[in-house]
Formats: structure tokens, C-alpha cells, sequence
């Protein structure tokens, strides 16, 4: 499973908002859960994070599996 991320980094008025929301909404995998947390602080600004979970496309699999094959392979080489 992958995780993906949507920010709201800019104010935005509510209407604007919303309609974002539901758009993002509507464009989830079936049965996603989506989070929604609130981060930031007075310096760097505020911003809302949206993550879900999705399913890895083949091409990530692939560089998943080769990326975890060579990690193993390094691990092995440094015991």
C-alpha cells in the first residue's frame, strides 16, 4: 500500500474549500479512508494534509521488489 498526500497550503475562502474537498473526494479508490490533519505553526504557516491509502501500481512493485532485494543484499554484505 502506498500513501498519498493532498495539501492545502494557501488560505483559500470556505467555498473554495469545499468544492476542493469534494473533488478530492470523488477522485479517491473506492473505499479509501482519507485522514485529515491540521499542520504548521505561526512561523511557517498553517496548512491542511489529507492522506489516504491506495494500492501500489505495477511499476512501484517492481521498485519496491528491486530496492528490497539490494537492501537485503547490502545488509547481508556488511554482517
Amino acid at each position: 500500500m502506498m500513501r498519498e498526500f493532498a495539501q492545502v497550503r494557501e488560505p483559500v475562502g470556505l467555498d473554495d474549500l469545499i468544492e476542493a474537498l469534494t473533488q478530492l473526494r470523488a477522485a479517491l479508490p473506492e473505499g479509501a479512508e482519507a485522514d485529515v490533519r491540521f499542520k504548521g505553526d505561526d512561523v511557517f504557516g498553517r496548512q491542511i494534509c489529507i492522506s489516504w491509502l491506495r494500492e501500489q501500481t505495477a511499476e512501484e512493485a517492481e521498485l519496491d521488489a528491486r530496492y528490497t532485494a539490494a537492501s537485503a543484499t547490502s545488509l547481508s554484505l556488511a554482517a
